[in-house]
């Protein structure tokens, strides 16, 4: 992604895809390349040393890179022996607290995606899973409905994503996801505020 090609909805789309199982068409150097320096441009500080970290380990060897990403997607997100670590979808954390699939919030994302012209086609993809919803507001961003976007980060994701990135950051035994939630949180929290880069 070149610089010129660093718009709100491509960020969106970047972190959307960082945000799916970890497939080898997609982890490769270039991506973490953008990581480290997309960390650097959102902190407004020098981290790379940190994730460039993550691009060493990958050059070293990009196999075992990958399986140890894959395995902690799967603990976190997935199963684990204790129990999902951290379930990735909004209604688990906003739906009354008993960390259930398909409450009120799902339903009216859902009607949200629709207002805008969007459906999901598959009915066993729950709406307001965290890759779909980055990838909508990747979609708003796009269009130019700044205000819809504003108000989905408001009302749907960032009330669960708060909840979801603390729980990531005090479970995660890789770096690359606690470097991922927080890429999201300062990204999504600056386009709340008005402040990110805008397309």
């Amino acid at each position: 992604m070149t610089e010129a090609e660093v718009t709100a909805s491509n960020i969106y789309a970047f972190l959307s895809k960082a945000a799916h199982y970890p497939l080898e068409d997609h982890i490769n150097k270039d991506f973490l390349e953008f990581f480290v320096l997309l960390k650097d441009e959102l902190s407004g500080i020098d981290t790379s040393k940190e994730p460039s970290e993550l691009l060493s380990q990958f050059e070293q060897d990009p196999d075992s890179f990958l399986s140890q990403l894959q395995i902690e997607y799967t603990r976190l997100f997935i199963n684990s022996p204790s129990g999902v670590v951290a379930p990735p979808y909004g209604s688990v954390y906003l739906h009354d607290g008993d960390r259930s699939l398909w409450g009120n919030t799902t339903a009216a994302v859902k009607a949200f995606y629709r207002r805008y012209g969007l459906d999901i086609a598959d009915a066993q993809v729950v709406p307001d899973e965290l890759s779909l919803e980055l990838e909508f507001l990747s979609y708003l961003a796009a269009k130019g409905q700044t205000d819809a976007e504003r108000e989905f980060l408001e009302k749907f994701f960032r009330p669960w994503f708060c909840h979801f990135k603390e729980k990531v950051y005090a479970e995660a035994q890789h770096p690359f996801y606690k470097y991922l939630v927080e890429l999201i949180d300062i990204f999504t929290n600056e386009e709340d505020s008005d402040y990110g880069t805008k397309d």
